[in-house]
């Protein structure tokens, strides 16, 4: 998503990506590192939590629907979890390039 002036919205945008906020670019690298090694656990445990969601019952009508009519995982709050894990992950090790972290 763009705002008006047409410079991309900080946050998770619609498209499935991910665009750092002005005060994440401002972070040391120590802290941008730190959020990926939480996001890399996450990323890690989400693949077990949607095989638990997806044996069980779906809570809602919607997350049915995606389920019958959707593609694999459609419908699951882990599947969604994930991608947007994985998207902040990416902008954040795009980040870290940029501002040369080793």
């Amino acid at each position: 998503m763009q705002d008006m002036a047409g410079v991309p919205r900080a946050g998770y945008l619609s498209n499935g990506t991910y665009v750092v906020s002005a005060e994440e670019e401002k972070l040391p690298c120590r802290q941008i590192k730190d959020r990926l090694d939480l996001l890399s656990g996450q990323i890690k445990a989400l693949p077990a939590r949607a095989a638990l969601e997806e044996s069980s019952e779906p809570s809602t009508v919607g997350s049915a629907l995606g389920r019958m009519f959707g593609g694999p995982g459609d419908g699951l709050k882990a599947t969604a979890d994930f991608q947007r894990a994985t998207a902040e992950s990416e902008a954040l090790n795009e980040l870290l390039v940029k501002k040369q972290c080793t």
